[in-house]
């Protein structure tokens, strides 16, 4: 399973890609909504882990861009869920 890793925060992406690759997941990172984007378009992503609070494109509008999209529909739960 692929997983997009999105957070603007480098070590919590060291960190949490470490957690994950360790559960034998294939980890992707982007450090904004906007490379998360770019990410979906170009890469067949299983998962979606999102940092809620990014400069920029924060996490809330790039999953609101990734699910509003046709061909993205088809994640599960391709609703937004808050920690």
């Amino acid at each position: 399973m692929k997983v997009l890793l999105v957070d603007d925060s480098k070590a919590a992406r060291f960190a949490m890609g470490k957690l994950l690759k360790d559960q034998g997941l294939e980890v992707e990172m982007a450090a904004s909504g906007e490379e998360a984007l770019d990410k979906i378009a170009t890469e067949a992503i299983d998962i979606v882990f999102m940092d809620q609070s990014m400069p920029g494109m924060g996490g809330i509008a790039a999953t609101t861009a990734i699910t509003s999209n046709e061909k993205n529909r088809t994640y599960p739960g391709s609703t937004l869920h808050r920690q």
